[in-house]
């Protein structure tokens, strides 16, 4: 005799029927999932999007900016040792030219490079967003 698999329903029976398991974490409300991601650099934060349609543009209305160049050149590792400084201008340029309208609260800004052409102009820009918090770490 074959036996069979008997999957749980979210309304108790037991049942034959597949059921899709939902993504709890896609469900909870904007501003926990803001939260959440607030822990994470950019570079991270932006590579959720890729989890689901829920979290695709997600990053756009990020309240707390973290950028670090740190981080972003361990994810470069095999390229020159100045041209992953131009992919992380690059980077940061992109992230607050595709950002909606809304308010940055924080933005942080770790940098060893210390280029301070982009840096007045990303600062400018939080500025410009009523930045409730700056943090700057600098070479």
């Amino acid at each position: 005799m074959e036996s069979k698999k008997k999957l749980c329903s979210w309304n108790g029976d037991d049942s034959n029927k597949s059921i899709e398991n939902p993504d709890k974490l896609s469900s909870l409300p904007e501003p926990i999932l803001h939260h959440i991601l607030s822990f994470l650099d950019m570079k991270h934060v932006v590579q959720t999007s890729i989890l689901s349609t829920r979290w695709r543009y997600l990053w756009v209305s990020l309240p707390f900016l973290s950028f670090d160049h740190a981080v972003f050149l361990r994810c470069l590792e095999s390229c020159s040792p100045i041209y992953p400084y131009k992919k992380f201008v690059d980077f940061v340029d992109q992230v607050l030219f595709h950002r909606n309208n809304s308010i940055i609260q924080k933005f942080k800004l770790k940098d060893d490079c210390c280029f301070p052409t982009h840096m007045d102009s990303w600062i400018r820009v939080a500025v410009w967003r009523n930045v409730e918090q700056i943090h700057l770490q600098l070479c």
